[in-house]
């Protein structure tokens, strides 16, 4: 037991350590600098630290738990709820919303109960990849507030959830503790269904329980810069051709025409009745939409495939529409429709660019 606290006592040290204000004092090692610690504190008190949290849950067909758990995320109302992302398919919702840095951590212990009553994984189906009922819960810099005191907020949400709920917490991104761990699709390697053998084998998690909850699976937190999630449609039902295109065109890869910043996977979209290419672009100054797309489109053709347009799920910066404006040399409207971003679901301006959210 002292040990545990111990390292507790430690990890907390080293949380508080990579904010900059923090840095321990020359003079005296074994304090933080009261000068700088004040500073900080007085800056805190006039600036309000923005986060947004985009938690993926798996649950896309049960009307009635989607609205209860928007529900218990709207009940804080110093929260804002800026988007909802169902998908039947996949059986997944991405609810994406934002505030003050405490009232996050709040709103997100919440989440993880009702998930936890709500959720059975046991019955869960769905072509999305997950290993628990909520699969990743992404923390994101918006306002006035470091990616590195992120990574502490992170942490801090997970010895919340030690104290509640019995389910493995891995830390992903840049709140990643092990590097193996730094990349979501590593932790997700063998999903739900082959997760406890994944576990009892060692893959053991950075907080919360070391046995796998089957009723809840297991979960993923971690701090990290806005992330792009955009899917291009293939006139096909070909999933194995779609494969070799994703295979082509994401960063892991070894093809000539892999892309910077991109995860790739493919997979058979049944309410749309064709196969996608799925993407999570995590630099869009490097990698944008237009890129991708274009990518995709001559890859597809190599196969005498077309594309059918595209789908971005929950919101885009608006930086990154406007980048694709640039390269077409049209205006928003005609390049969303260069882009085919309303062929399989409706894309809205108003809704789903992040600057008009607030």
């Amino acid at each position: 037991m002292a040990i545990a606290i111990a390292n507790q006592k430690k990890r907390r040290e080293k949380d508080i350590a990579a904010i900059p204000y923090f840095r321990k004092s020359k003079t005296n090692k074994s304090k933080y600098c009261k000068k700088t610690k004040q500073k900080y504190n007085k800056k805190m008190k006039t600036k309000k630290q923005i986060v947004e949290c985009v938690p993926n849950i798996s649950e896309g067909q049960d009307q009635s738990k989607i609205k209860q758990i928007k529900k218990t995320i709207t009940k804080n109302k110093k929260i804002k709820l800026l988007n909802i992302d169902t998908g039947k398919a996949a059986n997944r919702t991405v609810f994406t919303f934002i505030g003050e840095a405490e009232e996050i951590k709040k709103t997100i212990i919440q989440l993880y109960k009702i998930c936890y009553k709500l959720i059975d994984m046991r019955k869960h189906k769905g072509v999305h990849p997950r290993i628990g009922a909520i699969d990743v819960c992404p923390i994101i810099p918006v306002k006035n507030i470091s990616i590195s005191e992120c990574i502490i907020l992170s942490k801090k949400i997970a010895r919340e959830l030690e104290k509640y709920l019995d389910i493995p917490i891995y830390m992903y991104s840049k709140s990643a503790i092990k590097e193996e761990n730094r990349n979501l699709p590593t932790i997700r390697k063998g999903e739900y269904e082959n997760f406890q053998q994944k576990m009892e084998s060692g893959f053991l998690p950075d907080y919360g329980s070391k046995t796998f909850n089957k009723k809840f699976g297991a979960t993923v937190i971690g701090a990290r810069n806005f992330m792009i999630a955009y899917n291009i449609n293939l006139k096909s039902r070909d999933l194995e051709t779609a494969k070799k295109i994703a295979n082509q065109i994401r960063t892991s890869g070894n093809a000539k025409e892999k892309l910077p910043y991109c995860q790739a996977k493919a997979w058979f979209i049944k309410e749309f009745d064709c196969v996608q290419i799925t993407t999570n672009l995590h630099n869009f100054q490097k990698t944008n939409i237009h890129t991708v797309f274009e990518k995709v489109k001559t890859l597809a053709k190599n196969y005498n495939i077309e594309t059918n347009g595209s789908e971005i799920v929950g919101l885009i910066p608006e930086e990154s529409l406007k980048l694709a404006c640039k390269y077409y040399n049209l205006n928003k409207k005609q390049t969303i429709k260069k882009l085919g971003l309303n062929s399989v679901k409706k894309f809205s301006i108003k809704k789903q660019i992040l600057e008009n959210k607030f």
